[in-house]
């Protein structure tokens, strides 16, 4: 099949231009544009929730290889509304591939540019900042899609998870099969598992509630490698309906959008607080956590969208995996009752904490991120150990 590259271009709210090919059919659209430094991991950033809303720019060369796998998705469709590359790979070749990056992107319709200099690009948005942007292969008209664009809201006080399309209720299994019960509790599987510590005493289950903001299924998948029962209730949920849920502990999951909206998830988590028992969060779970906790956030002038950034304190360092383009403010952070435990060595924000009375803790970084270093795996080996003790015998806990 010969293929016709069409042009295309890139409006950014600025006015710069940049322009490109696509082989879509037509189409324009608009978005935040982000970049992400990672070497790898294409299918699994475009169906990453955390990142809808956004234009993708990947700054490594060479996209499409390694082809497309049913395993390797993190929710149930693409999430990015464009991606941005430079070399479009039409052959792919990969042992695990089931079809080719083009037949995958173009049967769901994703706007993919490229032709151009991602680099280049991505060094103007770490000068200017991430900004709105429009994609076009069918409007050339600069002053009329710069109108459209300048109407269209910027990612500072977006409420994106409502747009989100996640069941009401649903529970992990690692079966290879759906299931669909009585009760109309949703059974997602996944016949692959994933590298992960494995637990001797198999009697003791815990189980977790997953707040869903938009959550990755690998953070679903890393649980239930622990041998844990994993339910993910909606966000739209009420304090009641998660009192009358038997568990050991919640997790708040990732997601898009700025955390500072996020109004009656905030005040949900105010009063899981209450109740006193473990609760974990990931990323915009852990912003989230830190506004019910009294602190603020703001949005970063690029973001962190990578699976190299350093964290730590001292001498101490792990290589995390991270998507998020807003975080905490350490000034609001009440430090009497919240330890800090990682900063990102690269600007110093906040990259975990935990509470010093509360079983209570939090990070902005993906420990579940694949791929991406292994690092971090050991969170959820601890998570699962201190919803299996009868009581916390530490004051905080320091990840």
């Amino acid at each position: 099949m010969k293929l016709k590259k069409k042009k295309t271009i890139l409006l950014l709210e600025d006015g710069t231009i940049f322009k490109g090919w696509s082989y879509n059919n037509t189409f324009t659209c608009f978005g935040e544009v982000v970049f992400n430094t990672g070497m790898s991991g294409y299918q699994e950033i475009i169906t990453d929730p955390s990142y809808y809303g956004q234009l993708t720019i990947l700054t490594y060369p060479e996209i499409g290889n390694t082809g497309f796998n049913i395993e390797d998705n993190e929710s149930n469709g693409l999430k990015s509304f464009s991606l941005i590359i430079k070399n479009f790979c039409l052959f792919a070749s990969n042992w695990r591939m089931k079809i080719c990056m083009f037949d995958y992107l173009n049967y769901f319709k994703l706007p993919v540019m490229f032709g151009m200099d991602t680099r280049s690009l991505t060094k103007y948005l770490r000068d200017k900042g991430s900004m709105n942007g429009c994609i076009s292969n069918e409007q050339f008209k600069i002053e009329d899609l710069y109108k459209q664009l300048k109407n269209k809201p910027s990612m500072k006080g977006l409420n994106l998870i409502k747009y989100l399309e996640t069941n009401k209720k649903y529970r992990w299994k690692n079966l290879g099969e759906t299931i669909l019960d009585n009760n109309k509790t949703y059974y997602y599987s996944n016949n692959i598992k994933s590298q992960s510590y494995k637990y001797k005493d198999e009697t003791k289950l815990a189980k977790f509630i997953i707040l869903d903001f938009g959550t990755k299924f690998n953070i679903l998948r890393s649980l239930s490698d622990q041998n844990c029962t994993v339910k993910v209730f909606n966000h739209t949920y009420k304090i009641e309906d998660i009192k009358l849920e038997e568990h050991d502990g919640v997790i708040l999951s990732n997601g898009p959008g700025d955390p500072l909206v996020l109004e009656k998830e905030i005040n949900l988590i105010k009063e899981l607080i209450k109740l006193k028992k473990l609760i974990f969060g990931i990323c915009l779970g852990h912003q989230l956590l830190n506004i019910a906790l009294g602190g603020k956030t703001f949005k970063m002038k690029f973001g962190h969208r990578a699976i190299n950034h350093p964290c730590g304190l001292d001498i101490k360092v792990k290589i995390t995996s991270q998507n998020h383009g807003f975080s905490v403010e350490d000034k609001s952070i009440n430090k009497e009752l919240i330890q800090i435990n990682n900063l990102n060595l690269n600007d110093h924000t906040i990259a975990a904490i935990s509470h010093k009375e509360l079983p209570i803790f939090s990070i902005q970084y993906h420990p579940e991120g694949a791929p991406g270093p292994h690092d971090n795996h050991y969170i959820f080996e601890k998570f699962v150990n201190i919803a299996r003790l009868s009581q916390i015998k530490n004051k905080y806990i320091n990840i």
